[in-house]
């Protein structure tokens, strides 16, 4: 974690801020997770991009249809780089926020019937989530136990403890 800033720091980063997201104005927002405020540099990225290529929806097959296409697969592949994962083994689904990300896996998501790979039956799924989150979080509990699955909160000292032991099992290999 980095140390925390002191006053002059902080007064300079709100200064940047200000002028990065003019729209903030003099307002203290705090709803930050809910829906993050984009920057004049995105605003600028964003008004480039549209106004230099035709993009069409990406599910026909016409060439603004083929440009959409191919910046959804660059992105789903930047996704994939920032985890350090194969696509052969992942696949990225856009989702109109996490609560409908998570609903959407609860509900399409079959846990596998067949034995793993040494004969044993595959283990029931878990649902795992930070004790301290969203209550729309906190709330796919019930919709997950329905469809068969157990659920578990865990704390955020829970999870340094656990990577810490990953970390450790990882060089020890």
């Amino acid at each position: 974690m980095p140390p925390p800033l002191d006053d002059d720091e902080v007064t300079v980063k709100a200064l940047q801020w200000r002028e990065d997201i003019p729209q903030l104005g003099d307002t203290c927002y705090l709803d930050n997770v809910g829906a993050t405020l984009f920057t004049r540099g995105q605003l600028e990225a964003c008004n480039e991009l549209l106004c230099s290529q035709l993009l069409g929806n990406p599910h026909s097959l016409h060439s603004s249809s083929q440009n959409s296409t191919t910046l959804i697969d660059e992105c789903r592949n930047l996704v994939l780089q920032l985890f350090h994962s194969n696509p052969v083994d992942y696949d990225v689904v856009f989702t109109a926020s996490a609560s409908d990300a998570l609903h959407k896996l609860c509900t399409h998501y079959s846990p596998p019937l067949n034995p793993v790979s040494d004969g044993s039956s595959p283990k029931p799924m878990k649902y795992l989530y930070l004790d301290h989150n969203h209550t729309s979080v906190v709330g796919m509990r019930e919709e997950f136990s329905s469809r068969g699955f157990s659920w578990e909160a865990f704390s955020e000292s829970d999870v340094t403890e656990i990577a810490a032991n990953q970390s450790t099992a990882s060089t020890a290999s």
